[in-house]
């Protein structure tokens, strides 16, 4: 009896999924990121740093806010795909991805767009895209009861926008002139 009650725990917090896929996304999705920050604040590793744990805080304060029972997951795989297929497209080709290139890929036919599925992407979105999306998908995830996770939750989304506004005001001097 004590053993199938032991199984029944089993599993992550809501916080600490939320908090594993932000650290993903800013680890995996970003080379070209941290290589034009290396660049901006011209080799300053601490600048680099503070400034990347900024993002890290707003990154993981959008992630809170869509963490509710029933959206949690699927926001974050809706994330890791969007991630790992831009990653692959802002590393390679050098793109940024704004406003007018999202409208270009919703325009574009499977004509026009067939040379950019190569072996080299699919490779890319299979690793950083499809498997985390599986460990998402499969992760059991301990649901406390809703106050209790709605506290949690909003505590979570505090500490990250607290990290996000406090970094940003404490480094402002060095950031703005970047």
């Amino acid at each position: 009896m004590k053993l199938e009650n032991q199984a029944d725990q089993r599993g992550i917090s809501p916080v600490l999924l939320s908090i594993i896929v932000a650290a993903f996304i800013m680890a995996a999705y970003n080379n070209t990121f941290w290589g034009k920050a290396q660049r901006i604040f011209e080799g300053n590793t601490m600048h680099v740093a503070l400034f990347g744990l900024a993002v890290f805080g707003l990154v993981l304060f959008i992630i809170a806010l869509f963490s509710g029972k029933w959206l949690q997951k699927p926001f974050l795989i809706l994330l890791l795909m969007t991630g790992g297929v831009s990653s692959y497209y802002m590393d390679t080709l050098g793109v940024m991805i704004d406003r007018d290139m999202i409208q270009n890929v919703m325009t574009t036919t499977m004509q026009e767009g067939k040379h950019l599925i190569t072996f080299g992407f699919i490779s890319h979105v299979v690793i950083y895209a499809i498997i985390p999306s599986l460990f998402v998908l499969l992760v059991k995830v301990k649901r406390p009861p809703f106050l209790k996770a709605l506290i949690r939750q909003g505590v979570l989304a505090a500490i990250a926008f607290a990290l996000f506004a406090g970094l940003l005001m404490a480094n402002f001097k060095n950031f703005s002139g970047a």
